[in-house]
């Protein structure tokens, strides 16, 4: 049986970007805190630094 995908909002992606980055806490740790993949956590953070960077 397949899995379904869960959708997350920019508003819940954003909060969790703004966990990793304000508490210091590891990536993995917040993400199972959310409940969440880690490393779709990971992917926040790299995008919203990626965006940071260019300006965007």
């Amino acid at each position: 049986m397949a899995e379904s995908r869960r959708k997350f909002d920019q508003d819940f992606k954003e909060g969790a970007v703004r966990l990793v980055r304000e508490t210091g806490r590891p990536i993995a740790q917040v993400a199972q805190d959310l409940g969440i993949n880690a490393g779709t956590l990971a992917n926040w953070v790299w995008t919203a630094d990626a965006r940071t960077a260019t300006g965007g």
